[in-house]
């Protein structure tokens, strides 16, 4: 079993992320319901300095280590996602959008009903 671990290093190295991947998963959907929140705020009109900062960091976070995971895509929005709150006063439509995007990007098999990217999309297409 070893020897065949190590003629194919790749595949080693595949379930080595993916181990890492299943294992921070709850850090990732922490950080992407953060973000969520922040967006809800912005449609609300009620998004503070402070949750603006904290979303904008998070984004930051999420930008930087979701590449090593694979997810090309998902760097990009969150970078995007980054540079838009980083605005006074960023556009809520955008936000929703990214966020939109990036949760799809992550998790493709996931309803967006009942999460805050779901219920914020929801709210932004009502106004």
């Amino acid at each position: 079993m070893a020897e065949s671990a190590n003629k194919n290093p790749g595949s080693r190295m595949a379930q080595t992320l993916a181990a890492l991947w299943q294992k921070n998963q709850p850090r990732v959907l922490e950080r992407l319901a953060a973000i969520e929140t922040a967006v809800e705020a912005a449609l609300d009109g009620t998004l503070t300095a402070e949750q603006r900062s904290l979303a904008e960091a998070t984004a930051h976070k999420l930008a930087g280590s979701l590449g090593m995971y694979g997810f090309a895509k998902g760097t990009e929005l969150a970078r995007a996602l980054e540079v838009h709150l980083a605005e006074d006063g960023p556009d809520p439509r955008i936000l929703i959008v990214l966020v939109s995007e990036l949760r799809g990007t992550l998790y493709p098999d996931a309803p967006a009903t009942g999460n805050a990217t779901g219920r914020a999309a929801d709210r932004a297409t009502d106004r």
